[in-house]
């Protein structure tokens, strides 16, 4: 399966640089990527405002039910490898419900490719490989 993430520059940075080794997503609904990526699928990764020009592999998922206390216990054990294990960075996650943690590997730069806006969104299930 394949998939497109949309990142904030200081995120999308650190995965290209090694030191974010782990794609967090956490929402109020069971919404994408939460039960719909695998090991093995391919997500394609975009700057916010740019174009995409990146791909890897799903290397491990992690989903959860989230509680305030799980939060916390994410934050601690994978907050410096998701990209910050400040408490005041995590304080609107605490009142998620769900989690998905991806762990990405073969991080490999790709010919840009042209996407329209998401509207908002910032991961997508894709139909098939971007062209």
């Amino acid at each position: 399966m394949y998939h497109l993430a949309i990142l904030k520059p200081k995120y999308y940075k650190m995965i290209l640089d090694g030191s974010k080794p782990i794609e967090s997503r956490f929402s109020q609904n069971k919404i994408a990527p939460f039960g719909r990526v695998h090991i093995g699928d391919i997500v394609y990764l975009k700057c916010t405002g740019g174009m995409v020009d990146t791909m890897c592999v799903v290397d491990k998922v992690q989903y959860f039910n989230l509680t305030p206390e799980m939060v916390e216990d994410i934050r601690q054990k994978y907050g410096k490898q998701i990209g910050t294990d400040k408490p005041e960075e995590w304080a609107t996650t605490l009142n998620k419900k769900y989690g998905t943690l991806i762990w990405l590997k073969d991080v490999t730069k790709i010919n840009p490719i042209k996407v329209n806006r998401s509207c908002g969104n910032a991961w997508f299930v894709l139909d098939g490989e971007l062209k």
